[in-house]
């Protein structure tokens, strides 16, 4: 088939630059015939060949010049990766004028569903709703979601984030690299920021240490550099929040960006794994999906995706506060039970491994290809969806 394009950030700190880069190799390693491209939106430190065209983040014109190399070449397909603020203009608005002005078949990655928009987010989901001939959500529980916005539910495919095969590294062995030894560790892996409930965790730590005194809290990960300054300052609080409490022994930040390598090394060297997000309409997460993959056991709050994914004994939902969090760790102090969480993890993410995940998108390629004159409903008939 003729090449797929990708709008998305690329080759820079950001999870959606992460994810899309996850998909294209995913996809070149499942079917190598199939040429993909990326039309790289804001700061790209090492382009690569992939990238056709460079939108500059705030300049509106880029965004329709964008849309007229796409209209003039030879591209069969475009995948926008969306999130309200990789574009310009107020809440990304400026992605609107590139879709409006795209002749080609459009697929939309929904990588946010929140359940308030503001009235700019609204035209920019009625856009998609309108030009995306298949709209791709990585749960279920968003769709009621995005129907309540204007999105025709015919249109949705469910493909789950994607995350490597189990890989199996000794977790005694990375806590010895990570110089971690003889500590339960319980981790944050990825950004800092906080939407991701760390400062609630700190605050459940002098109750969890008296029943754990080898128990360590790791936070392995940087703040995003696109963070605004208020978000940048929150990892100053919460040390400074750690110092107050005393808890200096069992708090450790390693504040760098993380290789793939390098977040296979920390997921194996924890425990257990948190993602505590505060927004509970929280559509997807990089972290959740890793931990799974790495058969982890994971501690959540309840949003979309971690109710679909921990469902069925798969891990621990918990309230917002300091002591259903706390009542939730204790359990997985337990050896036994941790196994347990852990086992039927492994089993379930066998399923949404990246090779699959690939596949996926590439059987919603080709079906948008072949049906681009028919109606919505044909495309889902003809694409499989990996997600159950």
């Amino acid at each position: 088939m003729d090449p797929i394009a990708y709008i998305s950030s690329w080759h820079t700190e950001c999870g959606i630059a992460r994810f899309t880069e996850h998909v294209l190799n995913s996809v070149k390693q499942v079917d190598s015939s199939i040429q993909q491209q990326i039309i790289a939106v804001g700061n790209c430190e090492t382009p690569g060949k992939e990238v056709v065209f460079r939108i500059r983040k705030q300049d509106l014109e880029d965004y329709s010049r964008a849309a007229e190399y796409v209209n003039r070449s030879d591209i069969a397909v475009v995948n926008l990766e969306h999130e309200f603020g990789l574009f310009g203009g107020t809440d990304g608005k400026y992605i609107i004028d590139l879709i409006n002005r795209l002749e080609k078949p459009l697929i939309t990655t929904m990588h946010t569903a929140r359940k308030r928009l503001t009235e700019e987010e609204k035209s920019i989901v009625k856009a998609i709703s309108e030009k995306s001939q298949a709209i791709i959500m990585m749960a279920r529980g968003s769709i009621p979601i995005v129907e309540k916005q204007g999105i025709d539910p015919k249109k949705i495919t469910v493909i789950p984030h994607g995350h490597y095969k189990m890989r199996n590294i000794d977790g005694d062995e990375a806590r010895k690299d990570l110089g971690l030894e003889g500590r339960f560790v319980i981790a944050n892996i990825g950004f800092v920021r906080p939407s991701k409930g760390m400062r609630l965790f700190i605050k459940t730590l002098p109750e969890l240490i008296k029943k754990n005194p080898n128990m360590l809290y790791l936070m392995a990960g940087e703040t995003s550099p696109t963070a605004p300054p208020w978000e940048k300052a929150y990892r100053k609080k919460l040390e400074k929040l750690v110092h107050k409490l005393g808890l200096e022994d069992y708090v450790r930040f390693d504040n760098k960006w993380l290789s793939e390598e390098e977040k296979l090394t920390y997921y194996a060297a924890a425990h257990v794994v948190l993602t505590l997000y505060t927004g509970l309409d929280q559509t997807s997460s990089g972290s959740l999906a890793e931990a799974a993959g790495m058969g982890k056991a994971i501690v959540s709050s309840r949003y979309t995706h971690a109710e679909e994914l921990l469902a069925d004994g798969r891990g621990l939902l918990v309230g917002l506060n300091p002591h259903s969090v706390a009542k939730n760790i204790e359990v997985m102090f337990d050896d036994k039970v941790r196994r347990g969480y852990e086992n039927k993890m492994r089993e379930y993410s066998e399923n949404s491994t990246w090779e699959k995940v690939a596949q996926a998108h590439i059987d919603l390629f080709k079906a948008v290809a072949r049906t681009v004159n028919t109606d919505t409903e044909t495309v889902q008939r003809r694409t499989k969806v990996t997600a159950d």
